[in-house]
């Protein structure tokens, strides 16, 4: 009678880590910003030193202007046996001008961005390819002694 209870909460247990172990798991990447982090800052009232200090140093500059400043955040689902996939993104951009007053936000979310697959094509190399002799062996006696 035991044995044959202790064999049904085995297996049940068993089923419930194998269960648990198929569930998704989510992480939070960038800066832990919700909608809130974007209504406490204030076009022509904050300045750069204000909105530091309200929320904290930007994830990124913009390169080709240093008064553009952006606060990203981003959240990734993980599915056993997948690669993970971004599921939700908030970008927040502040431009400031020269007097480091801030002069417009803008929040951007995941259906704003746009989808960018990298072409598979190969650059080709006009270089001569080496033979298999040359490749093996072609690294012989070029070498440096340590110095002593």
């Amino acid at each position: 009678m035991y044995l044959k209870f202790f064999k049904i909460i085995i297996i049940s247990l068993f089923i419930g880590i194998l269960n648990s172990s198929c569930s998704s798991s989510y992480t939070q990447h960038g800066h832990l910003m919700n909608e809130s982090g974007y209504n406490i800052i204030e076009e022509n009232q904050d300045n750069k030193n204000t909105v530091l200090k309200k929320l904290g140093s930007p994830s990124s500059k913009d390169p080709l202007n240093e008064n553009t400043w952006l606060y990203i955040t981003s959240i990734h689902e993980k599915k056993p046996f997948k690669s993970s996939k971004k599921i939700e993104q908030n970008v927040i951009a502040l431009s400031f001008d020269v007097s480091d007053k801030l002069v417009s936000k803008r929040l951007y979310t995941l259906k704003d961005g746009n989808i960018i697959t990298p072409l598979e094509d190969h650059t080709i190399s006009y270089r001569k390819k080496p033979s298999l002799f040359k490749e093996i062996f072609g690294n012989l006696g070029r070498f440096r002694p340590t110095p002593n």
